[in-house]
């Protein structure tokens, strides 16, 4: 898989689709931060708009990422969550979302012209935020910490604790796919305790 052309291809379809909305189009997760598995990982994307746009924006954005994951053969697609700046400005959790997809929506949005993933909140969107602002990569836009602050670190602990009962109580071989998240939250953990222990510099 041509890692480049999937990202070129789908920051374009964004940009068209939200057009002068666009603060910000940001990768995170495995692909930012090199640890991408084609037959595994989602390509995790985070998008940042300045103001609310019409429901059939939203569900033309899913049917053409689902036409692009068709196209390029991506066995796990696409993680994509569009949120408005006010939350980047100032933080909420659970944080409120104008816009959700991944490949779990992906057949109710393909055969259910109605089906829109929106206007909730989303605990997930913390650790999300967390390692955009830390490890993301800008596909468009303006620099992350310009857009994006720090985000609790309450917030993200309790974003990925809550990810991992969730489907572990929903799934219960899927610890494995929260290894990622794991290793995330253990190392900011550990980076947390070492600032905490060091000693203050004059």
């Amino acid at each position: 898989m041509n890692q480049q052309a999937v990202l070129d291809q789908v920051t374009s379809l964004l940009r068209d689709a939200l057009s002068n909305s666009v603060a910000g189009i940001y990768l995170h997760g495995s692909m930012a931060m090199g640890g991408f598995n084609p037959a595994q990982s989602d390509i995790d994307i985070l998008v940042i708009i300045g103001e609310k746009q019409p429901i059939e924006i939203y569900k033309g954005i899913a049917l053409k990422l689902i036409q692009l994951e068709d196209e390029m053969k991506l066995v796990k697609g696409f993680e994509l969550s569009i949120v408005l700046k006010t939350y980047a400005d100032q933080f909420e959790y659970p944080t409120p979302f104008e816009f959700h997809y991944s490949s779990f929506h992906k057949e109710k949005y393909r055969t259910d012209e109605n089906y829109l993933c929106g206007s909730y909140q989303d605990p997930d969107l913390a650790a999300h935020f967390m390692i955009t602002y830390h490890r993301g990569v800008v596909l468009f836009g303006k620099p992350i910490k310009s857009i994006i602050k720090p985000v609790d670190k309450h917030f993200y602990m309790d974003s990925i604790v809550s990810q991992c009962l969730v489907r572990y109580t929903d799934e219960r071989n899927s610890l494995n796919l929260n290894q990622e998240q794991l290793i995330n939250f253990l190392n900011y953990m550990k980076r947390e305790i070492d600032s905490e222990q060091s000693p203050t510099k004059a």
